[in-house]
């Protein structure tokens, strides 16, 4: 045979005749499908070390009534949170429904003043925190007419919509189980209520999507996959460059994610990050902490303490603030170089018909509470009168509202808190129950834990009616005159409230004017209380009928300017008023020659604040009542609700809370001075803040000279600047039992040392 011959003659065979370039190319083949091999080897590897430290995350969770086989089919939470949640919005353009005087063009730009004018930065401690900021993604504006095509329903404005990467958008409440599990379980709380109306909905459930259908007309809905292998393939790339959860560089940080709560943390240097500081009301408020801490529950409250607390900081200086919505001081709820627990996404409100206690969390802002009572048994609670200010830092400054004139300071409807201790321990501070507690968080701020849920006497929803007018220069001393008539009355008109705004912002007006804001509690439209005000010639007046949420989504400030402010309460004296509107001139005139007028804002707000709403702070009555009671009113001498009156326990003739507004001894005025500077210039803050110092420096001269009635001590925290001290003028008494329970609850002085800003009870003198 030819090979045979082949291979006597050579002494070889065929087989090893080969070329050099043969060899070369087996090597790059085998090098190139190890280095593959080896590289998917590697990912798999991460994946399942990943999966094995933290199973919370990537492991399908069971859920009651579901197989396994279905749980397989859907992807996991790690992945689900890269998919962005978005706000729905649209833009509108109205205008007030009721001008009486002038034209409608005015009326509506006096109404958004308005909004602008209340001290901000301020009670609270209320732009929202929404998964559109904790995600980073983008507003949808404009978008009118988009429905969900899951439950048909249409998109909502302000309703948070999951925005998938082929550009579908679904409520989350929709999609989610679906993404998660293979399953639509919002189906059965959506589509089928109208099987309960007797409609026959037969349906299939597919690998590819679901289709429901009705006899009769055809119902379908159908869920896109998107491309669904894409989508698979993009998100389990996003969970595994996503950074590692385990590690960030920061000691406390760090302390958290090992404590557990590594999903709830927003990081440094992500757009989330950035986004959420976007949500803090004043420019100057948005600090740079470490990473915002974000947790659900009150029990995550707790880890979140005691993990913070064994992290300390030893010589070094880092710290902690605790943010409820934003709307306070500067410092107070951020922190530069720290931590911030961030508690806007404990927002919820539940109202207990027979206790008739509305329960509310902190991080709630005022307009959404409102609603959520209104529709969930037709009630409200006394709160706050701009929509966005948050829960917690208003209610534990005291709380001024809409129905002060009738029930005092907001925090008097507190019948409880829940509270996180500096050790981590959960507690309830009632009038039985941690009683000194519950009397100093009525008014003693962020000196004894975080109040994780707020207890609240409820009371029947009923529509408010409220206007206001422009008033100009040369009838001020007759606004000033109706002014104070009107607070020497205020105790026989308890449903009516007036605050006077005295503004300089020549975006609206080339000089200053007076904005007296009005508001009947009962929806009286015929009320006589205003009658001195409404007499006085005004370019515009408006007189409008509305609930009290509607009210409280009208009245928002504007995001995004540096601000400043302080407060004063001064006598109720018509010289005394016509001073602070002569002062406040004089500080728009000189900021005006310093950074220019067109280059910010200022307000001066008075508000009623005579004595007899002590009264309103003794335990010798109940603020609470039964909302279905006549009229919706709230008998101050009658005992808390059958309901609660075991929780509540018999009042005490004494005080409860620590305001200490009893010393007052005579009819006074809350001064509020604001400075919003427009362009964010810190030179012009700074000028703004020497100005209002030295304005109430001379506001509190001319109180005591020739012969006037002395200074009234009481300060407003939520209004307080940083060099003012608002604890200190709740009296020694009061401060001293401040003290006393400080340091019954926390021994150690945490929230004195490593939560430092806000006014602290430790570095009051006494």
């Amino acid at each position: 045979m030819q090979g045979e011959k082949t291979t006597l003659l050579s002494g070889r065979s065929t087989e090893d005749d080969q070329s050099p370039s043969s060899n070369v190319v087996k090597i790059v083949l085998f090098t190139l499908t190890g280095a593959i091999i080896a590289f998917f080897g590697a990912i798999a590897l991460v994946g399942a070390l990943r999966v094995y430290r933290h199973p919370e995350r990537y492991i399908p969770q069971n859920t009651a009534g579901q197989s396994m086989r279905n749980r397989a089919k859907g992807i996991t939470r790690a992945i689900l949170d890269t998919i962005p949640i978005v706000r729905f919005t649209e833009k509108t353009n109205t205008e007030l429904e009721s001008v009486e005087l002038g034209n409608a063009k005015k009326a509506n730009q006096i109404h958004e003043h308005v909004a602008g004018q209340m001290p901000k930065c301020s009670g609270d401690d209320s732009s929202s925190a929404t998964l559109t900021e904790l995600n980073g993604a983008p507003v949808l504006d404009g978008e009118r007419g988009l429905r969900c095509s899951i439950c048909t329903e249409d998109f909502s404005i302000g309703e948070q919509v999951r925005l998938l990467p082929c550009s579908h958008k679904y409520h989350p409440a929709c999609i989610d189980p679906w993404l998660l599990n293979g399953r639509l379980n919002l189906i059965d709380l959506r589509i089928f209520r109208e099987y309960e109306k007797g409609l026959d909905f037969p349906q299939s459930i597919g690998r590819a999507g679901v289709k429901i259908r009705r006899k009769g007309p055809m119902l379908s809905i159908t869920i896109d996959m998107c491309k669904g292998w894409a989508l698979l393939l993009w998100s389990t790339l996003a969970s595994v460059l996503v950074a590692d959860p385990t590690f960030t560089g920061f000691p406390p940080c760090d302390a958290l994610i090992a404590a557990g709560l590594g999903d709830r943390l927003i990081r440094v240097g992500t757009e989330a990050y950035e986004q959420h500081l976007e949500s803090y009301f004043c420019a100057n408020g948005r600090l740079h902490p470490y990473c915002f801490v974000l947790p659900h529950t009150a029990e995550e409250v707790a880890t979140t303490v005691k993990a913070l607390a064994s992290n300390g900081s030893g010589s070094g200086s880092w710290h902690i603030a605790v943010r409820s919505g934003g709307h306070h001081l500067p410092a107070t709820n951020n922190i530069e170089d720290g931590v911030t627990i961030d508690l806007s996404l404990m927002n919820g409100a539940k109202y207990n018909a027979t206790t008739n206690i509305a329960s509310v969390q902190p991080g709630g802002r005022w307009k959404d509470v409102y609603t959520t009572l209104l529709n969930n048994g037709n009630v409200t609670v006394v709160g706050g009168r701009d929509g966005n200010v948050g829960v917690g830092g208003f209610l534990l400054g005291g709380g001024m509202s809409y129905y002060t004139p009738r029930y005092g300071l907001a925090v008097n409807t507190v019948a409880g808190f829940q509270v996180v201790l500096a050790d981590g321990s959960i507690v309830e501070a009632t009038a039985t129950e941690n009683a000194d507690l519950w009397k100093a968080l009525r008014g003693g701020g962020l000196n004894f834990g975080i109040v994780t849920r707020f207890d609240m006497e409820a009371m029947l929803a009923v529509d408010l009616v409220s206007g206001t007018s422009m008033i100009t220069a040369d009838h001020f001393d007759e606004a000033a005159d109706a002014f104070v008539d009107f607070t020497n009355q205020m105790e026989h008109h308890r449903d009516d409230t007036m605050l006077i705004i005295h503004t300089h912002d020549s975006s609206i007006w080339d000089g200053p004017f007076i904005l007296p804001l009005r508001v009947n509690t009962k929806g009286d439209l015929s009320t006589t209380a205003f009658d001195k005000v409404t007499q006085i010639p005004s370019v515009a007046q408006t007189w409008e009928q509305k609930s009290l949420a509607a009210a409280a989504n009208g009245v928002q400030a504007a995001y995004g300017t540096k601000n400043a402010y302080m407060t004063l309460t001064f006598v109720n004296e018509p010289s005394v008023v016509r001073k602070a509107f002569s002062l406040h001139d004089q500080l728009a005139s000189n900021i005006a020659k310093k950074v220019g007028s067109e280059n910010f804002m200022a307000s001066s707000v008075l508000q009623p604040f005579p004595t007899y709403l002590s009264n309103l702070g003794l335990r010798n009555g109940s603020v609470g009542h039964k909302a279905g009671s006549e009229n919706g009113t709230m008998p101050l001498d009658l005992s808390f609700s059958s309901g609660h009156q075991a929780h509540l326990g018999l009042y005490h003739e004494i005080m409860s809370n620590v305001l200490g507004i009893e010393r007052n001894g005579v009819n006074a005025v809350v001064w509020t001075v604001f400075v919003a500077i427009k362009n964010g210039q810190d030179a012009a803050l700074s000028v703004a803040r020497s100005e209002l110092m030295l304005m109430t420096r001379e506001m509190k001269r001319f109180q005591t000279s020739d012969g006037k009635a002395a200074t009234v001590d009481y300060l407003y925290a939520n209004y307080a600047d940083m060099t003012q001290d608002p604890l200190g003028s709740y009296g020694p008494e009061n401060v001293a039992f401040m003290k006393e329970v400080a340091r019954k609850y926390d021994p150690e002085g945490f929230w004195q040392k490593r939560v430092p800003g806000g006014f602290k009870i430790s570095r009051v003198a006494g």
